[in-house]
C-alpha cells in the first residue's frame, strides 16, 4: 500500500498524541480541580480508547492554509477508506469530524513506518 507524505503525517501524528496524551498523568499537570481540568481527563480517556483530537498544526508543524486543510480532509478519508483509520465527532459539533483513531491495521502499519523512519 503507497501512502504520501500527508497521510505517512496523519497515522504518526495520531500515534504520537494517542501515545503522549494516554500516558499523561493528569495531577503533574498542576491544574486546579474546575472545568480545564476535566477537559484534560476526558482528552486523556480519549486517548486511553485511541481517540485523539484532530491536531494537524501540531502534525505538520505550522498552521494550515486552506488548501493544505483541503488536502489533508482527503487524506483523512483515504485513510479512513482503506480500514486505517476511524473518524469520530465525540462530542456532537455538527458534523464535522473532531478525532481520530487508528485502526489495528493502521496502528501496525504506522509502527512499521515510525520504525523505517529511525532507521534511515
Amino acid at each position: 500500500m503507497k501512502l504520501n507524505h500527508k497521510e505517512k503525517a496523519v497515522l504518526a501524528g495520531v500515534l504520537r498524541d494517542a501515545e503522549d496524551l494516554a500516558g499523561t498523568d493528569p495531577a503533574s499537570l498542576g491544574l486546579p480541580y474546575g472545568r480545564k481540568l476535566g477537559a484534560v481527563k476526558m482528552k486523556i480517556a480519549d486517548a486511553k480508547a485511541g481517540y485523539v483530537p484532530m491536531n494537524l498544526a501540531g502534525w505538520i508543524g505550522h498552521a494550515p492554509s486552506p488548501s493544505e486543510s483541503v488536502m489533508f480532509h482527503r487524506a483523512y478519508k483515504r485513510l479512513e477508506a482503506l480500514g486505517l483509520v476511524e473518524r469520530a465527532n465525540l462530542y456532537g459539533y455538527g458534523e464535522r469530524t473532531s478525532h481520530l483513531r487508528l485502526t489495528d491495521a493502521g496502528e501496525r502499519i504506522t509502527r512499521q513506518l515510525v520504525e523505517m523512519e529511525a532507521t534511515r
